[in-house]
């Protein structure tokens, strides 16, 4: 068995996380398996529609490229999203957002966000980025089965975020792993939670049942937008990574995206609910 991420551990960056209690995390043997918790019922956790946030990272994982060369209609704009007002200490904005799937045109931009993260920072645990094919293979292969979203301004593509499986085993099939980047630029304007709404809506009505994030410590917005949406922290694990000569703890935060069935239906891919999606990227001035 596979362990779980259940209970905390009191980590160097100075919080001590809760135990999960609703973390029925994967199904096997005719039933939703959490061994330390498993008569508790899991609470019914809103998401809100809005709320400020920098960047919620997690690791990219690269996952491997397949050829799909189906044409699927919606991947250029979905709706245009305006920019929610910042804090007071920024400047308000007049741009208008667009929320939209990526697409493998994206994979330049896209790499400028994420190299850097990269090079510069353990919010990545990757030491070397991606080139641009890899990055657009990584696009590719992910919009087979999970949500990968962009947000534009005037043409430029300031923040994304993606889903992916959280392990490989059949087990674990309903649960995913959630990353999130922005432009150094555009932090703290709202524009991951402009993201993340949409992300898991879509989710939800794919039939996921866990959203699960790992955030390289210490990264105060990245708890905090973690924490506005309902995500509960779950454990950290510590000393898990070494980069930048030093060691890194990692925090482990999970949301439950809905109940549980028994017997559950198996997640649709991305295709399957992709033009339904568009109702999800609301439009809020």
């Amino acid at each position: 068995m596979e362990p779980q991420h259940s209970k905390g551990v009191i980590g160097k960056g100075g919080r001590v996380p809760t135990i999960m209690y609703d973390m029925t995390l994967h199904y096997e043997g005719l039933r939703w398996y959490d061994p330390d918790h498993a008569s508790r019922a899991a609470p019914v956790v809103r998401v809100p529609s809005h709320g400020y946030g920098g960047v919620a990272p997690t690791h990219a994982v690269a996952r491997e490229s397949r050829s799909w060369d189906r044409g699927i209609p919606g991947t250029r704009a979905i709706a245009r999203v305006a920019a929610h007002p910042p804090p007071s200490d920024h400047p308000p904005s007049s741009m208008a957002w667009t929320i939209r799937f990526a697409a493998e045109t994206d994979a330049t931009q896209i790499l400028d966000i994420y190299a850097p993260i990269v090079t510069d920072t353990a919010i990545s645990f990757e030491e070397e980025p991606p080139t641009r094919r890899e990055m657009a293979g990584r696009i590719r292969s992910t919009l087979e089965r999970y949500p990968w979203l962009a947000c534009e301004e005037a043409g430029h593509v300031v923040g994304y975020v993606y889903a992916g499986g959280f392990r490989s085993r059949p087990a674990y099939q309903w649960a995913v792993e959630i990353t999130a980047y922005v432009r150094p630029e555009a932090q703290r304007r709202g524009v991951v939670s402009a993201l993340y709404a949409p992300l898991l809506g879509i989710l939800r009505r794919q039939g996921f049942i866990n959203a699960l994030a790992g955030i390289a410590l210490p990264n105060d917005a990245g708890v905090g937008l973690h924490e506005r949406f309902g995500f509960k922290p779950v454990g950290v694990l510590q000393d898990v990574g070494f980069k930048l000569m030093r060691w890194h703890d990692v925090e482990w935060w999970a949301l439950r995206l809905q109940q549980p069935r028994d017997p559950p239906d198996a997640p649709k891919p991305l295709p399957e609910v992709w033009a339904a999606s568009a109702d999800l990227m609301e439009t809020r001035q």
